[in-house]
């Protein structure tokens, strides 16, 4: 896994753009498989985040992930939030809102994707006969 586009508070910089990380050693492998909930207020509370390295090393202590989806269903990439204090306050709605981002930036993705595949059907061919 690539982190792509990171933000965080002025002076973390645990994780930055185009760092990587074995995709089973994230949280995002666990909640696609379902084997982790997408809003977690306490990682504590879970054997899985508990035994994930990252965890520690950030450290993790709340975190949502939430899948961005290709039009065929493929999984793009996900949105991630990590807080460094366990957060009671994290809820579905949370997660609804990110989703809501995902579907925006699927949209956009998808858009790009048509846009640059029409424009490269339209691009002259050079033909040349040496």
């Amino acid at each position: 896994m690539i982190f792509r586009a990171v933000s965080s508070r002025v002076g973390e910089t645990v994780i930055q753009e185009s760092n990587s990380m074995n995709l089973g050693e994230t949280y995002c492998k666990y909640i696609i498989d379902n084997d982790l909930p997408q809003v977690i207020n306490d990682t504590a509370q879970h054997d899985i985040s508990v035994s994930l390295p990252v965890t520690q090393m950030i450290p993790i202590k709340s975190h949502i992930s939430v899948p961005i989806h290709r039009e065929d269903g493929s999984i793009f990439g996900m949105f991630c939030c990590i807080g460094q204090r366990v957060n009671p306050n994290l809820s579905e709605s949370d997660v609804e809102l990110m989703k809501d981002y995902a579907e925006q930036v699927a949209s956009k993705i998808q858009n790009i994707s048509i846009a640059a595949l029409t424009a490269s059907r339209f691009m002259p061919s050079v033909v040349t006969n040496l």
